[in-house]
């Protein structure tokens, strides 16, 4: 008897964390853009592309999240004014919180050590809005 109780109470835990991990994601709640200073993010079905003004990254997606509203992604350079970009990894890890998304952006080079990531920036993007790109930003051509 006491063994059936146990099965059942780990049962119903079970269940329950799965429904509460389940229902606390709306994950159309990423669709659209997502801007922040010199970052734009448009996140859609298929994939999430990030667009740094010079550069495009393309992480496959859709993007999934966790039963805490967080992520992680990896994609690379798929567009570049320097050519030598092409191709680099790229992982952002991101934590929706409302309308914002704040995300840490890191890098990995041709020459890093195998695993090692290079952090470049700290954003907090904003649902709805378009980044902001510096009027005198100038790309390699």
């Amino acid at each position: 008897m006491k063994r059936v109780i146990a099965v059942m109470l780990l049962c119903g835990a079970a269940i329950l964390f799965v429904g509460c991990a389940a229902g606390t994601i709306d994950r159309s709640q990423t669709a659209g853009f997502w801007g922040g200073y010199h970052i734009e993010i448009t996140a859609t079905p298929a994939s999430l592309v990030a667009n740094r003004g010079c550069s495009l990254i393309t992480f496959p997606g859709p993007l999934q999240l966790t039963s805490r509203d967080s992520f992680t992604i990896i994609g690379e350079i798929t567009q570049s004014s320097f050519s030598a970009e092409i191709g680099m990894k790229w992982q952002v890890r991101g934590l929706l919180v409302g309308d914002t998304m704040a995300i840490t952006a890191s890098y990995q080079s041709p020459d890093s050590a195998v695993g090692a990531w290079t952090q470049l920036l700290v954003q907090k993007l904003v649902a709805g809005q378009h980044g902001t790109f510096p009027q005198d930003l100038q790309c390699l051509d």
